[in-house]
């Protein structure tokens, strides 16, 4: 079956937009949930071709989360000062949901996934985190203190370059040539581009398109990154895959020997060579070690 997008009405009246990739008579259902400025067509590729090694036996589904895609939920980056706000808004779509569930998910993402893992661990049979922007136990520890300080703001690069990126383009074209081979998307192929722009990308009723994922919003998404995801990996019990790069990672070492000492239900796998986009670079390899890890 081909990929189909429909509409999931929040219980506000709000409207998110979710891919799905439907099976006939489905074994449970793999949700994947995207990174801070992407959407869920970015990941198309992956996706897809998870379906195919499934032999389109499971559902995939996958939600352009508020602020992002073609979801049509309000976005005002004043009142956004956590990632709590996406999980709750996921929460009541899995809660919608029938069966057995396998979440999963990339950069912002995966930390959205394992949250989800923790409220509901009666539903969540299986966790996969890609590239988790994941602080050692320490760093998360000081953030928080930091954060009392009056006056204090997180500040990086990415935060910067977020807040500066560029919004509206004359047409798709110039939008997707002024990307490829540049910054993030240096090591995606173009279909991988083509996508991403084809998700995240409106027109303009005065010309031109410009991207759904507003700068401010997604600067500010970067800025409240979650500091207190430990207590919830502590106390997840279903099976969890981590894979992670080691190029720009947002996983470092530390935290990768933390998420070991959680227990042996925690299975991590570490590129060396892959850098922080490794749904992107390493898409074959990722889909066999996921297809093994859920048919276990």
């Amino acid at each position: 079956m081909s990929m189909e997008r429909e509409k999931f009405i929040y219980s506000t009246g709000e409207e998110f937009s979710v891919i799905n990739f439907t099976a006939k008579n489905p074994s449970k259902s793999f949700l994947f949930f995207h990174a801070t400025g992407f959407n869920a067509l970015t990941y198309k590729i992956f996706l897809e071709s998870l379906f195919k090694k499934f032999g389109k036996n499971i559902n995939i589904l996958a939600i352009d989360l508020r602020g992002h895609g073609m979801s049509l939920a309000k976005k005002d980056p004043e009142l956004l000062s956590s990632w709590s706000i996406y999980v709750n808004d996921c929460i009541e779509w899995i809660d919608y949901l029938q069966g057995d569930l396998v979440l999963s998910g990339h950069s912002m993402g995966a930390i959205i996934a394992s949250r989800l893992a923790h409220a509901r661990p009666k539903k969540v049979k299986k966790l996969i985190m890609l590239e988790p922007v994941l602080f050692s136990p320490f760093n998360s520890y000081k953030f928080r203190l930091l954060s009392k300080i009056k006056g204090f703001s997180r500040s990086s690069d990415m935060i910067n370059a977020a807040s500066r990126r560029r919004y509206k383009f004359s047409s798709t074209k110039e939008m997707i040539d002024s990307y490829e081979g540049r910054g993030a998307f240096t090591t995606w192929s173009k279909p991988w581009i083509e996508n991403y722009v084809s998700g995240g990308s409106k027109k303009e009723t005065t010309g031109g398109i410009v991207l759904t994922c507003h700068p401010s919003w997604e600067s500010k998404t970067f800025s409240t990154s979650a500091m207190d995801n430990w207590k919830y990996l502590r106390q997840i019990s279903c099976p969890a895959y981590v894979a992670s790069g080691g190029i720009n990672s947002t996983l470092s070492r530390e935290s990768r020997k933390s998420l070991m000492k959680l227990g042996n239900h925690w299975e991590l796998q570490y590129f060396p060579d892959a850098t922080h986009f490794l749904p992107m670079e390493k898409t074959e390899t990722l889909i066999d070690q996921i297809y093994e890890f859920v048919s276990k």
